[in-house]
């Protein structure tokens, strides 16, 4: 599912100058301890390292230099460093200028992937760029070569996506068993599927890798798109036999080292899903440091993404060490609150929402205002007040903050709402449900968890990379139920959420209350899954603050 990323594709290849706000103030003020900046003044260089994956298609060219440039920007573009895919494929051309393939790469590397496309402005450039390659070829080159550059050619022109498909699955149809193939032809259906909405890609990208994964389940390639081909398609459950290979074949690829959270998010493994996006984070200081990637290392194309992953995550399994770590690296690595591009707004959301929850109450309530033009921040900074207001047991005090919300997400249910404004409602919906909980106004707890299950339904069924609000509200809903004593409906409710946010501990924790309840014979079983993937404090799962 494509990621939120705004005007990055310029930047990719002029990476920032050094930052020279490391004094500004963070967005919440010191949280936890976190690992000292690193110092990285650049300018940014291209260096070929290992562990970044072992992807490899014979180009054109009887120079080893230009096939070994070649292979890293085809590693590189695979494993999500973009910019410096495109500047590994025009090192290829420098080696050998003939090397048809390798003026391709660049035009292909150049283009949409399955999270972010260039601006239409740059549609001319790389036509003309897939076109030289084109014209470059040999008429008897063997291979897939002329076929995959009449593809891109097609890509650029008009209905490029769709004809660049199809073009690419007529190509597999005709050599099922090539891997190389088979992952252009995988990638391009991801593409389509977020360009145009279109529901067969994932499908058709499973079909396509699902035969090759037993015998190459070495391919860095292959296995990264089968991850995101089998999430999208929801059977995350077909990679998991596969996903952690990731980390094992590009370890120097913060990319492929997150990987696997998309897989164990989806499965219900929280805590593992948190854990490899702090290995992703650490590989990311280590890519910077080799490559001289000025800091701070908010920067990094991925970054916010694998903070956000990682707070869901361990949000998820009650992991407040994690939490708070990541915190802190947030406010370390993205500096300048004013200057928050939208993605950076919304990775600060969920960064004061796993504040609210895991930092001393006393520090939550001493954070600073947030910037002034970020009133999406301001709110979710109410909302993180609220939560240590909770969890001091002050509800008219957390009701005070979520009337603070309530400007910003008045519109959230409008059919041109903001995203962000839905989140909003969400979290004021969240702090008077569980206000109402804690003081047992069950029927209040109702409505106010009931509006926010179909606000959150209505708006976000299909926003799962991560989630855009980190838990499913639903289970506040089978908590008011089962304190109103409807231990059936609160059953539903809690059977509804485990279909998709599957092994949700807290979930479990009040399906096994409300088994109890009925004298079910699950009660144990559920008990058990909910302790076992629990990391926070046990009264989380049997306490007045279940969500």
């Amino acid at each position: 599912m494509r990621l939120l990323i705004v005007g990055v594709f310029l930047a990719l290849l002029a990476p920032a100058a050094a930052s020279s706000v490391a004094d500004a103030p963070r967005l919440l003020g010191p949280i936890c301890h976190a690992d000292a900046e690193p110092r990285i003044a650049g300018p940014h260089r291209l260096v070929m390292l290992a562990g970044m994956g072992n992807d490899h298609l014979a180009a054109d060219t009887k120079s080893a230099e230009a096939q070994r440039w070649f292979d890293y920007g085809l590693t590189l573009a695979r494993s999500f460093e973009h910019g410096d895919a495109v500047l590994a494929f025009r090192r290829a051309e420098v080696a050998d200028p003939a090397c048809s393939l390798c003026v391709w790469g660049e035009a292909w590397a150049s283009g949409p992937n399955i999270n972010f496309g260039p601006p239409p402005s740059e549609t001319p450039r790389l036509l003309a760029l897939a076109q030289r390659a084109q014209s470059l070829a040999a008429p008897d080159a063997a291979g897939p070569i002329r076929p995959l550059e009449t593809a891109l050619v097609d890509r650029y022109g008009a209905d490029g996506a769709r004809r660049y498909a199809h073009d690419l699955d007529a190509m597999q149809r005709a050599h099922p068993d090539d891997i190389e193939t088979a992952i252009f032809d995988a990638e391009a259906w991801l593409i389509l599927e977020n360009d145009e909405d279109d529901p067969s890609g994932p499908t058709r990208a499973v079909e396509v890798l699902r035969p090759l994964l037993p015998a190459h389940a070495d391919s860095s390639g292959l296995v990264h798109f089968f991850v995101h081909a089998t999430e999208d398609a929801g059977e995350p459950e077909l990679a998991a036999p596969y996903a952690a290979r990731l980390a094992q074949l590009a370890p120097s690829a913060s990319h492929m080292v997150h990987m696997p959270s998309h897989t164990w998010f989806r499965v219900g493994r929280y805590e593992d899903a948190a854990l490899a996006n702090v290995a992703a984070l650490k590989a990311d200081r280590a890519y910077a440091e080799k490559t001289d990637f000025p800091t701070p290392l908010g920067g990094l194309t991925y970054h916010f993404h694998d903070i956000r992953f990682g707070l869901a995550a361990a949000m998820m399994s009650g992991d407040g060490r994690i939490a708070l770590n990541l915190v802190g690296q947030f406010n370390r690595d993205f500096p300048a609150p004013a200057a928050f591009d939208a993605r950076t707004q919304i990775a600060g959301g969920d960064v004061y929402a796993a504040m609210g929850r895991f930092a001393p109450p006393s520090v939550v309530l001493a954070a600073p205002d947030a910037a002034p033009a970020n009133p999406f921040l301001a709110a979710m900074r109410h909302y993180a007040r609220g939560e240590a207001d909770l969890r001091l047991g002050r509800t008219a005090d957390a009701r005070a903050e979520a009337a603070l919300i309530a400007p910003f997400s008045a519109a959230a249910n409008a059919p041109a709402a903001s995203r962000n404004a839905a989140v909003a409602e969400i979290a004021r919906l969240s702090l008077e449900g569980d206000a109402d909980l804690l003081e047992h106004n069950s029927d209040a707890a109702i409505d106010a968890f009931g509006r926010a299950a179909k606000l959150q339904d209505q708006r976000f069924a299909r926003s799962y990379d991560p989630p855009a609000w980190w838990c499913p509200v639903r289970r506040g809903l089978a908590a008011a139920l089962l304190a109103k004593g409807d231990a059936a409906g609160a059953k539903r409710e809690t059977s509804a959420v485990l279909q998709t946010w599957k092994l949700d501990p807290v979930a479990l924790a009040i399906q096994a209350r409300a088994e109890r309840a009925l004298r079910q014979p699950d009660v144990q079983r559920d008990a058990a899954s909910a302790r076992a993937g629990w990391r926070g404090d046990p009264r989380r799962l049997t306490g007045p603050l279940p969500v």
